[in-house]
């Protein structure tokens, strides 16, 4: 077991909101007197928006302290000559308390929808609005009636503008327990070495795979722990056939899923490793599905592995839906929302991948 600290900053994933927030309130109530610099700050707030939570870019990060996190790995002694690697993994660090989820899953909803929504909205505007002076002045096309038009878009948003004011409050700086996400996940890393241990000591033999238990570190900042640890490592996974078993977000046996897709970084995972997991699944008559994580959804530490060109994929296991948005990255993520069901149930199919993949004598 060893431990890989890097640098990050963590309060820039989240803290990019209230400087988005701050940008478009500037940027809307200049526009009747600046509508050209309304434009600029429309376009420098939705580009960060995009770059750190679409792409999960550390764009803005160096405005922000910079920290210490980690990476805990251990790993099984394994021969020379081995032909796999198996990463099984979860992150440790849970979220700030999401206020507005807090208070109520359909404040944050609606919060969330008013804000993407008028920051869509207004950088509509300003565009068009740089876009018919643009033909006015260049091309003497009359386009007063359509300036009139989209100068009226301003009170739409004026309308929208007490939904979008309590994402300022988004966060608060209390850290949630963090049960659900994700030391559930946590807890099956723990777990799977110590079968595997007490595997090998009755004579199970780890000759061809080598297995990684991992802990990330700053998931919640934005999936540094992970891209740092694929940064790191990426010539020695490439050089093998590596595997990826990412965990996240674990509480419902009936709800327990493998990610085919995360929308919001347009992630597609390995469909033959979530095949053969599946087909894991059915020996054991165990209930496994295949989802895909929702536009607006975040990412998981399966992510950059998948980025990379390296088959993973994640075991997420609760509803998407408000049940889940009762407990999420909030202070009521407690360990009584775990079903230990789907705990057994997530070890038990990747014990058995780790099984099948030692005693092929070819890669999946």
């Amino acid at each position: 077991v060893y431990i890989e600290p890097f640098d990050v900053h963590p309060d820039a994933f989240l803290g990019y909101i209230p400087i988005v927030l701050s940008l478009y309130l500037i940027g809307f109530f200049v526009w009747p007197y600046l509508p050209i610099f309304s434009f600029l700050m429309a376009i420098l707030a939705f580009v960060i928006f995009y770059k750190e939570f679409f792409q999960y870019e550390e764009f803005i990060d160096p405005l922000f302290p910079k920290k210490k996190s980690q990476n805990v790995i251990g790993e099984f002694k394994v021969s020379d000559n081995y032909r796999n690697i198996v990463i099984v993994s979860g992150h440790h660090d849970s979220a700030y308390e999401f206020r507005l989820l807090a208070k109520s899953p359909y404040l944050y909803i609606l919060s969330i929808i008013s804000g993407m929504a008028s920051l869509m909205l207004f950088l509509f505007m300003t565009a068009s609005w740089a876009f018919l002076i643009s033909l006015s002045v260049l091309g003497q096309v009359q386009t007063a009636y359509f300036l009139s038009l989209v100068s009226n878009l301003w009170y739409i948003l004026l309308i929208m503008l007490p939904f979008v004011l309590p994402l300022f409050f988004f966060k608060s700086s209390r850290a949630v327990p963090g049960a659900v996400d994700n030391l559930s996940a946590v807890s099956i890393v723990i777990s799977i070495a110590r079968t595997l241990r007490t595997l090998i000591e009755n004579g199970f033999k780890l000759e061809n795979t080598r297995v990684m238990c991992i802990s990330f570190g700053s998931e919640e900042a934005g999936l540094r722990g992970s891209r740092r640890f694929v940064e790191k490592h990426l010539n020695e996974l490439k050089s093998k056939k590596t595997y990826v078993l990412n965990m996240d977000t674990l509480a419902d046996p009936h709800s327990l899923s493998v990610v085919v897709e995360e929308k919001t970084t347009r992630t597609r995972h390995s469909r033959r490793l979530i095949e053969a997991l599946i087909k894991i699944a059915n020996k054991l008559q165990m209930p496994l599905n295949i989802i895909s994580l929702p536009s607006f959804g975040g990412g998981t530490d399966a992510v950059p592995f998948s980025w990379a060109g390296i088959d993973a994929t994640t075991f997420f296991g609760a509803e998407l839906s408000l049940k889940t948005f009762s407990f999420y990255h909030t202070m009521r993520d407690t360990p009584d929302k775990i079903n230990p069901q789907v705990l057994r149930l997530t070890h038990d199919i990747i014990i058995e991948f780790i099984k099948n993949l030692e005693k092929e004598e070819s890669e999946l």
